[in-house]
């Protein structure tokens, strides 16, 4: 089967997650159309305008500003309707998330050690695959070096109070020892550090560098193993969270 982290993370929720997820029966939301757009113009700036349009109404807004609803008049309809078709396949972004993505994009490249990674890298979108357990096991990396891979992340907070159970909870440890395993493998047996670019997709739009030590990528190789094996001994059939009841006991924290 081929697998790869997505696809394992989905598993991890349940099987019907990861049906879900291999039918490619989601949309993807407007989180996750910025995060892509933030990705090409950091890793892949040669490559946004062929992949994104701009829809700018300043200068119509300008020229209708005495209307009293400006897009609803002929000569804005017919412009949005110009613009529409320049567009073509590319995705729309409005000025609003244009300057948001400015903003990510700057602290990118104000921040010293996302700009030392930048620098350093030596491929980026990197296809990988290898086997694992009779799986074929499939990835992209964001950008690597000669001793590093490295993913950028676009979210919502980049605090270090909060971001080693963000790692944990969302699987990023298992996709940095998927990512270094591979280029391990590639490259006889080369170590790799796995780093993780925490952008900020809102005000004040932080960037942090986060390094996963050992430990995390250790483990985070054997909750792939595990999912792996999970997947393995799964019979295809749909699947919610148990086969049975759960009962739930009071947290912790209360």
């Amino acid at each position: 089967m081929k697998l790869s982290y997505s696809s394992l993370k989905e598993f991890a929720k349940s099987p019907n997650h990861f049906i879900q997820y291999i039918e490619r029966k989601f949309e993807a939301s407007d989180a996750m159309i910025f995060g892509s757009a933030v990705h090409c113009a950091i890793l892949e700036p040669d490559e946004f305008h062929n992949r994104y349009f701009v829809l700018d109404e300043s200068e119509i807004m300008e020229e209708l500003k005495d209307a009293k609803s400006p897009r609803a008049t002929k000569a804005y309809k017919q412009w949005k309707m110009d613009e529409m078709s320049s567009a073509g396949e590319r995705e729309i972004l409005d000025t609003d998330t244009m300057d948001r993505l400015n903003a990510c994009t700057n602290s990118f490249a104000d921040n010293t050690p996302a700009s030392n990674l930048l620098s350093n890298a030596i491929g980026f979108e990197k296809k990988i695959t290898f086997d694992h357990l009779g799986n074929e096991i499939r990835g992209y990396i964001d950008m690597y070096g000669r001793t590093f891979t490295a993913d950028l992340k676009v979210i919502r907070s980049a605090d270090p109070k909060w971001m080693s159970r963000e790692v944990f909870n969302a699987y990023w440890h298992m996709q940095g020892a998927i990512y270094t395993k591979a280029m391990s493998l590639e490259n006889e047996g080369n170590l790799y550090h796995h780093y993780i670019v925490a952008i900020e997709n809102q005000a004040p739009f932080n960037t942090q560098v986060y390094k996963l030590n050992m430990e995390f990528l250790t483990r985070g190789w054997t909750d792939f193993d595990k999912l792996v094996q999970a997947v393995n001994a799964w019979d295809g059939l749909p699947e919610s969270y148990a086969t049975n009841s759960i009962t739930l006991e009071l947290p912790k924290w209360v």
